[in-house]
């Protein structure tokens, strides 16, 4: 609607105000965390779609996900020790926190706990994907502040990567509601399938702002980029033959996919350092 077009407008338009209150590594603390809810938020809609399918064995899970979204949302509303994670340090970031993301998480938590037992998943999916919007907009927002303040900082690599953990959870949950039956449409699936995949060639080759991996000084990122690629190769296998009775083999799939790009995350937060001698990089 009008008022989450003026809160999208707002993010995109102040990407990078270089607020100086903050060191760089507060700025992608924050980054780290509103990705963090973003994942959460996709896991969340994963469990939601096994319990209310009898899938899942009881609603700890369930609740345990919804109450981590609230938990993640705090941590970036109101900064936190443990993790440490610094409180915007601008108002108008706060305001618009309160005014679009607390509602959404709201709505989503709401609606997840009628629809679990009512066995109606399209509004709570629905307000899923409006958190999602939010989360992936002040993700680059915060990406940006951190990049304003330190330019050597690999954040659109990172920010990429981040957002890659978050597509492949989506497409645990497009599979499941066409493999269950919950939609005829293959079209969501597909789209967010391709989408992971161009994030994935886009992590190796490069392009609009992120490097190429930087070979043969960067081995360690396309060791583990590969890695990647044999998870997500696995995981894609797993899915086309998925049936009601086979869902855990894919959820492990997926695990493995989702550990595996996050040892990407950490080895693409290394700055490159071109070896001009040419020596092989020292990790």
């Amino acid at each position: 609607g009008a008022l989450n077009e003026l809160a999208l407008s707002f993010f995109r338009g102040n990407g990078s105000c270089s607020n100086s209150s903050m060191a760089p590594e507060q700025w992608i603390q924050l980054h780290r965390q509103v990705a963090q809810l973003s994942d959460t938020s996709a896991e969340l809609a994963v469990e939601l779609v096994l319990f209310q399918q009898g899938l899942s064995p009881n609603d700890e899970r369930l609740n345990a996900l919804m109450e981590e979204v609230d938990s993640a949302l705090t941590r970036v509303m109101f900064g936190s020790f443990d993790p440490p994670v610094p409180a915007p340090p601008d108002q108008i970031d706060f305001n618009e926190l309160l005014l679009y993301m607390e509602p959404s998480v709201k709505e989503l938590k709401r609606l997840s706990i009628a629809n679990a037992y009512q066995g109606n998943l399209r509004a709570a999916l629905a307000a899923e994907d409006q958190l999602m919007e939010h989360t992936l907009v002040l993700q680059e927002h915060f990406m940006k502040e951190a990049l304003a303040m330190d330019p050597t900082w690999p954040g659109e690599r990172v920010d990429l990567a981040l957002r890659q953990i978050t597509r492949a959870r989506q497409v645990l949950n497009e599979a499941l509601l066409y493999t269950l039956g919950l939609t005829d449409s293959q079209e969501r699936l597909q789209a967010v399938t391709e989408a992971f995949q161009a994030g994935h060639v886009h992590l190796r080759d490069g392009g609009d702002r992120v490097p190429k991996i930087l070979l043969p000084e960067r081995q360690d990122i396309l060791d583990q980029w590969l890695r990647v690629d044999s998870a997500w190769i696995e995981f894609q296998q797993q899915k086309q033959d998925m049936t009601a009775d086979s869902v855990t083999k894919v959820e492990a799939s997926l695990g493995r996919l989702v550990l595996s790009l996050k040892a990407l995350v950490s080895v693409l937060a290394v700055p490159d350092v071109e070896d001009e001698d040419g020596f092989p990089w020292a990790v």
